[in-house]
């Protein structure tokens, strides 16, 4: 089945070392990242280039034997492009196949998270955090944004994906923690990566929730945090700017919560004695739980 396909390329991606990497590992790496069709089209190409340089006959006398007739460099050249023609073709076809499968089951996912209805933090949790990775890139995509992701580099603590867009650069990292909320100590070293490396944003998506320690670092830099709350709207609308709350204006005034100050958000009871009610809740939520009857 594909769930047990995709498991074997998991751990292709596991066993794969971070550094001395071969160039054939390199070119499914790059492949893997881009559309399957991409992929496909530059192996034929680069099967066309090679195939049209290279020779059997050139490899053959550029052997020691002292009877060498042609340019040294046309020699290299014939000798590379004989075992590139079928080096290159296959890693980009390998990693187009990988590329493949990996976007067939995110589609998979995020079609198996908008049919949870009420269960959908239950199915973010029962993911394993490959998957969450997964459905967060299949997410993004979806939303216009061009995305290069460390798949098959493994975890590392650093970014997980790099978003393009408009000419800007994001950061994403996720947590898929189901235990304890992600704490500022995760913020902080994302926040120094992306001064580091120059990005726009920094974005942090965890199928939890943060710490106020986290939400009180976070505000007011080019931090983004999305918890399993945001993520529930975000797979119905496939926008991520649509998960953050508007700005109230002069003509939407709203409450400030009475616990930490900060804006109120006017909210739909789902469960309970008061299922369909609206109330305020705090924009800051599940951080601040603070709420005012409407």
């Amino acid at each position: 089945s594909t769930s047990k396909f995709i498991r074997n390329i998991n751990f292709i991606g596991k066993i794969m070392p971070r550094k001395s990497k071969s160039t054939f590992e390199d070119l499914i790496e790059i492949a893997a990242i881009l559309s399957p069709w991409i992929g496909v089209v530059s192996a034929l190409i680069s099967y066309l280039i090679f195939h049209a340089n290279a020779s059997l006959e050139t490899v053959i006398k550029t052997l020691p034997s002292g009877m060498t007739t042609v340019d040294f460099g046309a020699q290299l050249f014939g000798m590379f492009s004989y075992y590139a023609q079928y080096i290159f073709p296959i890693a980009l076809l390998t990693g187009s196949f990988i590329s493949f499968i990996r976007r067939r089951q995110g589609k998979s996912l995020a079609a198996r998270i908008k049919q949870a209805g009420s269960d959908v933090q239950k199915e973010l949790n029962e993911m394993s955090w490959r998957e969450f990775e997964l459905l967060v890139t299949t997410l993004l995509r979806s939303s216009g944004f061009s995305v290069s992701d460390n798949f098959l580099a493994g975890a590392d603590g650093g970014k997980d994906q790099v978003l393009r867009k408009d000419g800007k650069t994001y950061l994403v990292q996720c947590k898929h923690w189901k235990a304890r909320s992600v704490g500022v100590s995760v913020v902080r070293e994302m926040f120094g990566l992306m001064v580091a490396e120059g990005a726009d944003e920094v974005w942090i998506v965890t199928s939890g929730s943060f710490t106020n320690e986290a939400i009180g670092f976070a505000d007011n830099k080019p931090i983004r945090l999305f918890d399993g709350s945001k993520l529930q709207r975000l797979e119905k609308s496939s926008n991520w700017r649509s998960c953050e709350e508007p700005q109230p204006t002069k003509s939407d005034e709203r409450p400030m919560c009475p616990r930490c100050d900060a804006s109120m958000v006017l909210r739909t009871a789902r469960k309970g004695v008061n299922a369909g009610k609206k109330f305020w809740g705090c924009s800051k939520y599940p951080g601040c739980r603070g709420t005012l009857s409407n």
